[in-house]
């Protein structure tokens, strides 16, 4: 059963060079390489007929991707994603090719809406990357996406606690009063997760504290709890908001106290 994973570093992905078959005015292909996932890319899906936009990457060198992630899209259950890889910009046979959702649907949740947020992990190291988007009945008729990361995840050698939390959150704005309707500013719903790690080795504590350098508690990096089983839905795009506390339990063993991740929707 794999633990969780962390893909902290996508340095690599983000400074790559990318272009996309379509957009729409400003909101680039550029703005999914940024962490305010708010900044979206917008390609028609509609214009007399259904498109299938795609979103190319240069990486400039070839490198090792073992995650995917695409967050705060408009994707519906039913849509396909094309992942495509080559040693060249060449997409006539290149030498990777998977529809995603065939391997992984969209998750949906218990009322068939599609959750925003899908996260693939595979095991491939190539410079040229292409993802294709279908999705016939979009009633946007529009593609949108907030922030695509990818890179090579961390896998924890010694999982989280059980009785790890997972709350919901409702930011929407306004002022309840008793036995009416009040009017609110509704924002998106977050996550926010709570997990507690002991005992662990050198080797994870020395990780754990390299991942807090490069992120600390400001920069985004996505969080998967269960990827066999849950790989999308149990997934967030998040940034930790607690320190890093260390035991020192004993000779080379270790406790990190209670790390919470918070979901960015926004």
């Amino acid at each position: 059963m794999s633990k969780t994973r962390l893909l902290y570093n996508s340095d690599t992905w983000d400074a790559g060079t990318v272009w996309a078959s379509a957009e729409t005015g400003d909101l680039v292909l550029s703005n999914v390489q940024d962490d305010q996932i708010g900044k979206v890319w917008q390609a028609p899906l509609y214009s007399g007929g259904w498109l299938s936009p795609t979103a190319t990457w240069d990486l400039g060198a070839p490198t090792a991707i073992t995650c995917l992630g695409i967050f705060n899209h408009n994707l519906t259950a039913s849509a396909t994603i094309r992942l495509q890889a080559n040693a060249t910009n060449s997409w006539t046979s290149p030498s990777y090719s998977v529809y995603m959702t065939d391997t992984q649907a969209i998750s949906a949740d218990a009322d068939s809406v599609a959750l925003p947020r899908y996260v693939f992990f595979l095991n491939q190291t190539y410079r040229w990357w292409r993802l294709t988007f279908s999705d016939t009945g979009n009633p946007d008729q529009y593609l949108q996406i907030g922030r695509i990361k990818a890179g090579s995840y961390y896998e924890l050698t010694r999982n989280m606690n059980d009785g790890f939390s997972m709350q919901h959150v409702d930011p929407s704005e306004g002022r309840p009063a008793g036995g009416q309707f009040t009017p609110f500013r509704v924002r998106n719903r977050y996550r926010r997760c709570s997990l507690d790690f002991d005992l662990v080795d050198n080797t994870q504590r020395r990780k754990i504290e390299a991942v807090f350098s490069r992120v600390g508690n400001h920069k985004p990096l996505v969080v998967c709890v269960d990827p066999d089983t849950y790989p999308s839905e149990q997934s967030m795009y998040c940034r930790l908001t607690t320190p890093l506390s260390t035991v020192y339990d004993v000779v080379n063993v270790y406790s990190q106290g209670t790390l919470v991740f918070e979901e960015i929707t926004e």
